[in-house]
């Protein structure tokens, strides 16, 4: 995962290093994505997700399309 200030800023670097563009995801939704993914394992109502539950979450985070979509189970 990398930081960049602005697209401006993403553009440059991908010249500069000579990358493809991957998925863009504002800060906003990462922290979003953070919280839900990272539950307490300590927590007496903690359960492993299955592999849709997990899905939702990445939805649920705005998360959506081919790049987000996790394999089958």
């Amino acid at each position: 995962m990398s930081f960049f200030r602005s697209e401006e800023h993403l553009a440059r670097w991908l010249e500069q290093t000579n990358r493809q563009r991957g998925a863009v995801v504002p800060l906003r939704q990462v922290w979003a994505l953070a919280k839900a993914w990272y539950r307490d394992p300590r927590d007496r109502l903690w359960h492993q997700r299955t592999r849709d539950q997990s899905q939702q979450v990445l939805s649920a985070a705005g998360l959506t399309g081919d790049f987000w979509e996790l394999p089958p189970a």
